[in-house]
């Protein structure tokens, strides 16, 4: 085995993402300020170009009355001169009917100019330079208007027909419709039109100056943030090429390492296989060689108590012989454990009668049942001629265990063998099942009772025999065999355990109930 190999230092992650020394989020800071500088100046100039429509609007529509003041000061001296003529009485209420209209219109027109309005829309309000041009003296619009209007008015109420040309409301109207009130409408029309024309213009100034700002932010932007940005990620880019390369290479170094370790175990694998095949060797050797001296000595043992007539030797000659039959026991058990270890047991298949084999068990532990003060009881339910396909010898080493079990941990009361019709993966096959009424077995541990070197902490079972080899090596010969072991049990209520053989080929057919069953030895 080689020393122990370094392992590989972690690969330290990349710093930070920093631009132009500053930290990410500073930099995220100073982007969404600039985005929202951005987005303010792109509100402002559409709020700006709104303003400059509707001021346009606005400007539009009071030049519009403006000049239908003009149009309405003309008129109303015109209907006025009308109804100072001698016409038709028809006439006369045409020209009255239409200076009302004119007079109603002039009042509109006026109330909305001096609001800064055209009367349609929102008013825009008077300049002080406006103001001062309709209520200032002498020239005050509004004053020269409202005595126009007031003017007609009373020339609308004058019944006469015709109306004098004397008259001091039609004298007015004749003299400042057509003359001095339409010089000074003319004049505030100019103004309007100069003032709407300033105003529009400054805000197409500001409009521009918006749109100049947002490109210098937008620059501004390229320049300061997203040049950093960019080269930041290139070089971020670069740390992750670098750290993958790294990682690549550290990767490399591992799956060498990694295949190295892994010959080096596989190596240690098969010396390990190796010694452990030796050591089952040497145990199957070994234990041969410690076999024939054990059962002389058990054959001596019972060739002395078959001749003793000293009643005093009786019990140790008794002792001796069992202890000899233990350590044969616990020698074939490890002899089979080795077998089994190395592969060498190799089941010689033939087709066995079941019944004979359930007889000779029965003949063999019937006396060792009945020194222990048990019943001992075999039920055969089984067709005659029938016959199992099997390994006789491993099959009878496998029942053997589960009836010194039963004998051995069962108290009082009795222990059964049985055979009877069964399945096995849908074929029929005999099932061999070794019953006792001793202490059962807790489910949780009828799992771990196979396992090798085990057996249950129980101080109502006899563990003077064994070394927990027995069940491990029946389910490992029934697997070898291809026979199905199983365990019913539960505390107190015994322990069934049951091994399943498959027919033979030639005695494979359903065994029905009118086919007459081997009679049952009590």
């Amino acid at each position: 085995m080689g020393g122990r190999r370094p392992c590989p230092q972690p690969l330290e992650p990349p710093a930070a993402m920093r631009i132009d020394g500053g930290d990410p989020t500073r930099m995220a800071w100073r982007y969404r300020l600039a985005l929202g500088l951005v987005a303010a100046l792109a509100i402002g100039s559409f709020l700006v170009l709104t303003q400059v429509i509707s001021r346009e609007r606005a400007t539009a529509g009071i030049i519009n009355v403006s000049g239908q003041q003009r149009f309405l000061s003309q008129r109303g001296a015109l209907f006025v001169g009308r109804l100072t003529y001698p016409v038709p009485a028809q006439d006369q209420q045409d020209a009255r009917q239409h200076l009302a209209e004119v007079i109603a219109q002039m009042r509109s027109n006026h109330e909305a100019l001096l609001k800064g309005g055209s009367g349609t829309g929102e008013a825009i309000g008077l300049s002080p330079a406006m103001a001062r041009l309709f209520h200032d003296e002498p020239s005050a619009i509004d004053r020269r208007v409202r005595e126009y209007l007031a003017a007609m008015e009373a020339v609308l109420t004058d019944p006469r027909a015709p109306i004098p040309r004397d008259a001091p409301a039609v004298a007015l109207v004749l003299r400042e419709g057509p003359g001095p009130l339409l010089d000074v409408l003319d004049h505030a029309v100019a103004r309007f039109q100069a003032e709407g024309e300033a105003a529009v213009d400054r805000l197409h100034d500001l409009h521009i100056a918006l749109l100049i700002a947002t490109l210098l932010t937008l620059a501004l932007e390229a320049l300061l943030i997203f040049q950093p940005m960019a080269t930041a990620a290139r070089r971020r880019i670069r740390e992750l090429e670098n750290a993958s390369l790294a990682l690549k290479a550290a990767a490399e170094r591992l799956e060498g390492e990694v295949a190295a370790r892994t010959v080096e175990l596989q190596k240690a694998k098969e010396h390990a296989e190796r010694a452990n095949v030796a050591k089952a060797r040497f145990l199957a050797t070994a234990g041969h060689d410690l076999l024939q001296p054990i059962e002389s000595l058990r054959l001596l043992a019972g060739s002395i108590t078959r001749r003793n007539r000293d009643p005093a030797l009786a019990s140790p000659l008794d002792d001796m012989r069992k202890a000899l039959s233990g350590m044969r026991g616990l020698l074939g058990n490890l002899l089979d454990t080795a077998r089994l270890d190395t592969g060498s047991v190799t089941p010689q298949l033939q087709d066995v009668d079941p019944v004979v084999l359930v007889d000779d068990l029965a003949r063999e532990f019937e006396p060792v049942a009945e020194d222990k003060g048990l019943g001992f009881g075999v039920g055969i339910s089984l067709p005659e001629g029938l016959r199992i396909r099997t390994d006789p010898v491993i099959t009878g080493r496998i029942l053997r265990n589960f009836l010194s079990n039963a004998v051995r941990y069962t108290a009082a009361g009795s222990v059964t063998l049985s055979a009877t019709p069964a399945e096995l993966d849908g074929r029929p096959a005999v099932r061999f099942t070794v019953a006792d009424t001793g202490p059962g077995i807790d489910p949780a541990d009828q799992e771990r009772i196979f396992a090798e070197f085990t057996q249950i902490d129980d101080a109502r079972r006899d563990r003077s025999a064994g070394v927990g080899l027995g069940l491990s090596i029946a389910r490992r010969m029934a697997q070898i065999l291809e026979h199905d072991l199983s365990l019913d049990s539960r505390p107190g209520e015994g322990a069934r355990f049951a091994l399943t053989v498959s027919l033979a080929p030639a005695a494979r057919r359903p065994l029905r109930s009118s086919e007459k069953p081997i009679p049952a030895d009590d």
